[in-house]
């Protein structure tokens, strides 16, 4: 599992004023309320889609850990795949709240039960139920969206969306260690998505592991 995924200002003037301060942050928590609304709006209009990937993880130094390229396929509430093809094969797929991991150079298979006590961060690109979202704040810069939520806090610090000319092309995160990964995307496509799009097809020798 450690090659799959290594594991988003106001003026100094309203400072002045009590006055200013207050009218600022009404703007401010107005401003934020809208960036949230509207990426919701944008979230809720597709139910599935598929894309290209790049993945550069990096610390907070700067310094690259990890370069993967692939495919990605979503589809809500919570189902995920993705087959990293590049600089390695693997496949990691979240169906029916089970992840199922597959590493074809040593035909290891492991399979869990995913713990909705630790959210992945792509489930926020499917997750759009208002409640999911009550303590979540939101700010625009620049057509990427700065997401954080209090519920994320003990392992991730943001999450970022970006969006451009209706499609997603960038998701990355900040962890709480400061190690960030960012996740580039091309040939995004909505579309629907059966069962068979989230399964793991791997041979029967392999070894398989239950967790």
């Amino acid at each position: 599992m450690r090659r799959s995924l290594v594991s988003l200002g106001l003026a100094v003037a309203c400072l002045a004023s009590p006055v200013l301060m207050n009218s600022a942050q009404a703007f401010k928590v107005s401003f934020a309320g809208a960036a949230k609304q509207e990426l919701l709006t944008y979230l809720q209009n597709y139910n599935a889609f598929t894309a290209k990937f790049t993945l550069k993880a990096t610390d907070p130094k700067g310094k690259v850990l990890n370069e993967q390229s692939g495919e990605l396929r979503a589809q809500k509430p919570s189902n995920l795949y993705l087959h990293q093809t590049s600089p390695v094969e693997n496949y990691l797929a979240v169906y029916n709240n089970q992840i199922t991991y597959y590493d074809p150079f040593v035909e290891q298979v492991t399979i869990s039960a995913l713990d909705k006590n630790k959210p992945m961060p792509f489930l926020y690109l499917l997750n759009t139920k208002s409640e999911a979202w009550d303590n979540v704040s939101v700010q625009k810069a620049d057509g990427c969206y700065d997401i954080q939520d209090s519920a994320l806090k003990q392992s991730y610090k943001s999450l970022r969306v970006c969006l451009n000319d209706g499609n997603l092309t960038e998701f990355s995160y900040v962890e709480a260690n400061g190690n960030q990964a960012s996740y580039k995307f091309s040939n995004f496509t909505v579309t629907s998505l059966g069962a068979d799009s989230f399964k793991v097809n791997y041979p029967a020798n392999a070894k398989v592991t239950r967790k």
